[in-house]
């Protein structure tokens, strides 16, 4: 997994100027309903980047299903099992991942949660474009929908 770490880690500086990593995350594979308690309980519990669950539910749809997500103060990634090296779909779950890992190692700091999504969906939608897929086509995701969870809330208000 490290080579794989590095890889992304090195592609991620390349292209989207996040510095490499000092230290890689911690990263488990576990089951598609663990996977959605733990992101609930992390978020709920005010774990995720400062944020309350509220800030951090307007950027996830109840009905969407979860792939991942970086938990910051274990510097972990938490993948569903069954998640592929081999399958550029996953693998981009884990550039979007590590794009919050990285923002973390480098101390960036954003408005809202949305904010922080903005360049992790650059980078996985880049990742995707590079071997002629899309997040629509592999997980849905139209540009609409990513616009609205990369803007903080309070920006469509004003």
């Amino acid at each position: 997994m490290n080579a794989l770490l590095t890889v992304i880690s090195l592609w991620l500086s390349t292209n989207f100027g996040l510095p490499m990593p000092d230290e890689y995350p911690r990263v488990e594979h576990i089951s598609s309903p663990q996977l959605q308690i733990s992101w609930y309980v992390s978020s709920s519990e005010g774990n995720v980047g400062g944020w309350s669950h509220h800030q951090i539910a307007q950027t996830k749809f109840e009905s969407e299903r979860l792939h991942g997500f970086y938990f910051e103060p274990g510097q972990a990634v938490f993948l569903e099992k069954g998640w592929s090296p081999l399958s550029i779909a996953d693998v981009s779950v884990l550039v979007h991942e590590m794009v919050h890992h990285l923002q973390l190692r480098a101390g960036l700091n954003y408005r809202c949660p949305a904010a922080r999504e903005k360049l992790a969906y650059q980078a996985q939608s880049k990742w995707l474009q590079m071997h002629g897929l899309s997040l629509e086509s592999e997980f849905g995701l139209d540009g609409m929908t990513v616009l609205v969870r990369t803007n903080c809330m309070d920006d469509w208000l004003h």
